[in-house]
């Protein structure tokens, strides 16, 4: 979750002088790596993954937040114990999210097992903290994007939740100003409720994001979680920009007989940062051997991102209703859309309250006019890097508009001699301001990254160019230039999460390979339309998405973009030309003598061999659900809530369905059902043959 640096955070209003200075320092910070990127190369393949969990009370299946000393107890009485084990526990936005990771990054060798590490060590991750603290609290961790009745009526255990009660009569949400989560749940560093407040001043309106319901037979009209719960004091000088904002939304002449906001008919109201930045994701980053490998491994990445987050796809309920969204994304985009009125729309912007302006490096304030943006800053990606295997022109695939700033490519391009590709990737990153400037590092410069983390790391995008952090001088390595996949779901179960590492970790491989050197170019167009398709209810299954023909290497033709063909999930995992399973897994796997050379993935299964034998499950259970063999974790989930005997056909997961599923997906979880009907439930999730071999193959 970005910088969590120590010092005091600068509100909206008092940031502004500092905009344009934080930014040309992290381009200074930038450029002093990438002067001297020749000297990293030949750095080896490292990876490593990162989940996130939610915190839950074990006993009531409710979020608890009452907590923040575990992290810190974590990080110090058992810190060197955490160590020893591989693992290491971070915060995340909510305090009731917890990150872990391993301690050291993977380093996956010729030995089979070693690709088995990433389960063994997420399963210690969870036991661990379990037995050292949250077992003697009565708390448990929830594997689950995001928890289903987040943001409805009592869905915090730790505060009595009846109209304003667990609001703090001090700052009435002073930092988000949601009427549906208390400020209370955001992280207490100072950087999140800061991030919080200033992603909301910078757009001069609260997260508006309207999410549709799925239609059952007795779905509810409008969302009836939404009321004036009168919070907000119009007159308090904290909530004057949003007053008028607030004050149109309220429509007391609407058919909902309460007095709500402007609502779409029959579609759920969010709005605050904490509906997206409180949903779990796991992901993935790899280190390349140089820049140059990193540049064609992020680039060849571009268009698995769609169909690897729709096969993760694991949140279908938001605020207590089913909703006809699959996946966090689109919700996560929306919660920390950045953009002001007119960079959205393009249409004339009003200079009267003094936000829409940026400072020159004196701070002296200035009007900028700016382009129309076409997306929030967390999205897919924009621009294709290009390497040496790529002409300088990528105007064939890089076809979609992007706006730049300007003084920000004309200072990289001439850094870097001309190399207007990796200018322009910057360039357009750097049209976002800094959400959070901390006062005391206003002036850095030398020897840190803070400033252009500040950036880039506030850029969520789909995937990640992430540099060094320096250059190393001493015996300790520092990390070379890495890609971070970030749109996967958190899966269910420590199985499903690392199945999807253990596939990625094979593509990228695959991919780095430069026996291969394979041609994954296509428009970004392409790629842009394949992601706005993938959340969508049963995408994986109704959909088709763009995908490269046939497995090519690169030649000398003067096309770079590689032909397409609308293709189903499954015929992207399976065509014999280019699918994902068929053509890239077998390949790779024959690569690392894990199956003969006449053999395919399929044949794993027939080794005398556990480690073989875990790996062909892996692959089997993503080859099933593309094929529609097996569901989704957000098609499992929306089943069992519609199937559950107190569901009303209303499109509403209750207090008591939420308790009940949460209880299930705990158990599956272990693989340890207690019931036939929750046997049955892990079956209808894993299949039967799979389902059988996880209850009786516990890690």
């Amino acid at each position: 979750m970005g910088l969590l640096a120590l010092g005091t955070p600068l509100n909206w209003e008092d940031s502004i002088p500092f905009i344009e200075k934080v930014k040309t320092n992290g381009i200074t910070q930038l450029l002093n790596i990438l002067e001297k990127a020749d000297q990293i190369k030949d750095k080896p393949y490292l990876w490593g993954d990162e989940l996130e969990y939610l915190l839950i009370d074990a006993k009531n299946n409710k979020i608890s937040v009452d907590n923040d000393d575990i992290l810190t107890i974590l990080n110090t009485e058992f810190e060197k114990e955490c160590k020893d084990n591989d693992l290491v526990y971070h915060p995340e936005y909510g305090r009731y999210m917890i990150e872990a990771t391993p301690y050291f990054p993977y380093n996956t060798t010729s030995d089979l097992k070693s690709y088995l590490e990433p389960e063994l060590n997420m399963v210690k991750r969870k036991k661990f903290l379990d037995d050292k603290l949250l077992k003697k609290r009565g708390l448990c961790l929830l594997e689950m994007p995001n928890y289903p009745r987040l943001g409805s009526k009592n869905f915090l255990y730790d505060y009595d939740y009846n109209g304003n009660d667990f609001v703090n009569e001090q700052n009435k949400n002073i930092f988000s100003q949601s009427l549906f989560l208390p400020d209370e749940i955001t992280n207490r560093h100072p950087r999140f409720p800061t991030l919080t407040a200033n992603i909301r001043k910078r757009r001069n309106r609260k997260v508006n994001l309207q999410i549709p319901m799925y239609k059952d037979e007795f779905t509810p009209k409008f969302d009836d979680t939404v009321y004036d719960r009168k919070w907000f004091d119009m007159d308090v000088e904290f909530v004057k920009d949003d007053a008028e904002a607030i004050e149109k939304h309220f429509n007391a002449k609407s058919e909902n007989p309460l007095k709500t906001y402007k609502l779409e008919e029959q579609h759920i109201y969010i709005d605050a940062m904490g509906f997206g930045m409180g949903a779990c994701c796991l992901q993935t980053t790899y280190q390349a051997p140089d820049m140059d490998s990193a540049r064609y491994l992020y680039d060849s990445l571009a268009n698995f991102t769609s169909i690897l987050l729709a096969l993760s796809a694991g949140s279908p309920f938001w605020k207590g209703y089913v909703s006809d969204w699959d996946t966090r994304w689109e919700v996560v985009s929306a919660s920390v859309d950045s953009r002001l009125s007119y960079e959205e729309n393009n249409h004339t912007h009003d200079n009267s309250k003094g936000y829409n302006v940026s400072c020159d490096d004196k701070g002296t304030l200035v009007d900028i006019p700016l382009k129309k943006v076409a997306k929030s800053r967390y999205s897919k990606i924009d621009l294709f890097l290009g390497s040496s295997r790529t002409s300088k022109d990528l105007s064939e695939v890089n076809d979609v508009e992007v706006v730049i700033n300007e003084k920000v490519f004309d200072r990289v391009n001439k850094a870097l001699n001309g190399d207007e590709n990796l200018a322009k990737h910057f360039a357009h990153l750097f049209i976002r301001d800094p959400i959070v400037i901390f006062e005391e590092n206003v002036d850095e410069v030398d020897g840190e990254m803070d400033h252009f983390e500040n950036i880039n790391s506030t850029n969520w995008q789909s995937l990640r160019f992430k540099v060094p952090h320096k250059i190393s001088s001493g015996s300790e390595p520092e990390p070379g230039f890495r890609v971070e996949f970030r749109p996967l779901e958190i899966q269910l179960s420590d199985f499903e999460n690392a199945a999807f590492a253990f596939i990625l970790n094979l593509i990228v491989q695959f991919i780095l390979n430069p026996d291969n050197n394979i041609n994954f170019y296509i428009p970004m167009s392409k790629v842009w339309a394949n992601f706005d398709i993938a959340s969508e209810r049963n995408s994986l299954l109704k959909n088709k998405f763009e995908w490269i023909t046939k497995l090519k290497a690169f030649n000398d033709s003067t096309h770079i973009a590689s032909e397409t063909t609308p293709m189903t999930a499954d015929q992207i995992m399976h065509n014999p030309e280019s699918g994902i399973i068929s053509c890239i897994v077998n390949a790779q796997l024959k690569t690392l003598n894990f199956i003969k050379k006449s053999e395919t993935w399929e044949d794993l299964k027939s080794y005398d061999d556990e480690s073989k034998t875990r790996a062909y499950y892996y692959i089997k259970l993503l080859s099933d659900r593309s094929k529609g063999i097996l569901p989704t974790d957000a098609s499992w989930q929306r089943e069992y809530v519609m199937s559950h005997p107190s569901y009303k056909e209303d499109s509403r997961v209750t207090e008591e369905i939420n308790f009940d599923l949460i209880n299930l997906v705990k158990n599956i979880h272990c693989y340890s059902p207690k019931t036939k009907d929750e046997e049955n439930w892990l079956y209808k999730l894993f299949g039967e043959e799979l389902g059988q071999y996880l209850v009786n193959h516990k890690l």
